[in-house]
Order: C-alpha cells, then sequence, then structure tokens
C-alpha cells in the first residue's frame, strides 16, 4: 500500500501591526513644573501609550528607540518625572513579559485604586495568544541558557555596574545641553568615571 506524505505546510511570516498611535494627552499641571525639554519629550512619548486613567506598562528601552535616545538618557528623564510627581511608578505589575507600570498623574485626588477602576483594564498590546507565546520562549531559552548563566554572570555584573555609573552621571547633570553632550560622548566610547572627574574638577 502507497502511503503520501503530506505536504510541508509554508509558514507565513507575521507582519508587525502598524503604529495606530495619533496623539498623546498630557496633565496640565505640567505647565507649573520645571520641566525640560527632554523629560516632555519622554512623558509625551509615555502618554501616547497610556489608557485613559493614565497607566502604561511601555519599556523605558522602547521609549528610547521611538525617541532615538539611550534608555540611560530616558530613566534620567523618567527619575526626574517621578520627583515631580508628575509620573507614579507602581511595582508588582506584569515584570516578566514588559516594562514597569507608570501612571500619569492626571488628578492628585484620584487613587491608582479608583483610576484602575476608571480604566477597566490597562493597554494590552498583546493578544492572550502572543502572550502566551512570549512566555514560552523565555521558558524556553531560559532552559538553553542554563550553562551559558555563569559564563555571563561577570558580563552582566558588569554591565550593571556600568548603568549605575551612567545613570549616577547623568543625575549629576544640570542642563539639557550638558546632558546631550554627555550621552554624545558616552556612545562615542568614553568611560562614565572619566566624565564625572572632569565634571567634579
Amino acid at each position: 500500500m502507497e502511503y503520501n506524505l503530506p505536504k510541508q505546510r509554508k509558514i507565513k511570516e507575521k507582519t508587525p501591526a502598524p503604529d495606530q498611535r495619533k496623539f498623546a494627552v498630557v496633565p496640565l499641571h505640567i505647565l507649573e513644573k520645571p520641566l525640560t525639554l527632554g523629560s516632555l519629550r519622554v512623558l509625551i512619548v509615555l502618554s501616547s501609550y497610556c489608557n485613559k486613567a493614565g497607566f502604561s506598562h511601555v519599556s523605558l528601552n522602547r521609549i528610547a528607540n521611538d525617541l532615538g535616545v539611550t534608555s540611560q538618557t530616558v530613566s534620567y528623564h523618567m527619575s526626574r518625572l517621578q520627583r515631580l510627581k508628575i509620573v507614579k511608578k507602581i511595582s508588582g505589575h506584569y515584570t516578566m513579559i514588559k516594562g514597569a507600570t507608570r501612571r500619569i498623574i492626571y488628578d492628585d485626588d484620584i487613587s491608582n485604586e479608583d483610576a484602575s477602576r476608571i480604566a477597566q483594564a490597562p493597554i494590552e498590546p498583546y493578544n492572550n495568544a502572543e502572550i502566551n507565546s512570549m512566555i514560552k520562549a523565555k521558558r524556553t531559552n531560559k532552559n538553553k541558557d542554563i550553562s551559558k548563566q555563569a559564563k555571563s554572570k561577570d558580563s552582566k555584573q558588569s554591565m550593571e555596574s556600568y548603568n549605575r555609573e551612567v545613570t549616577s552621571l547623568f543625575e549629576c547633570v544640570t542642563s539639557e545641553q550638558q546632558l546631550l553632550s554627555l550621552e554624545k560622548r558616552l556612545l562615542q566610547g568614553e568611560k562614565p568615571e572619566d566624565l564625572r572627574k572632569e565634571l567634579n574638577s
């Protein structure tokens, strides 16, 4: 008896959906705050990913990619927005597959719980099938990388140390122009500790 194997199915690559964002809503009370242009740009991009109650799960890397800057620069401006009480960071949400949950404060009198009820559900850029696929991919990669973890531990610690140095360096900056100059020099390969010595002198 002759048996014919079924034809191999063609796998179609899924094209990413186009960016549907057209506007961003920022709170009016920022007019009373000492906001720099860089911090305002970060706030605008963050706002474009928010739901109607101001909640967003967008990562700093995504914001950095949208603005064409480094994630350390975005981290500096995000810290500033949090100090000015324009943005509030909320821990314990979707940390495995998303950025930290942040809420833009449109109204100081509305609590996080009330804002969550107003929103009914946070913005979810992925459907359930995509989320499950991402979780599965993370687990698979984790199993594959167990043998590599010991080797990569030192480089990871080195990168974390570098990121701390850069963030600390940016916190010493007093002007937007100085920040852009430091960022450019870091991209050219200069060391954060050398730049810090130069600032201190």
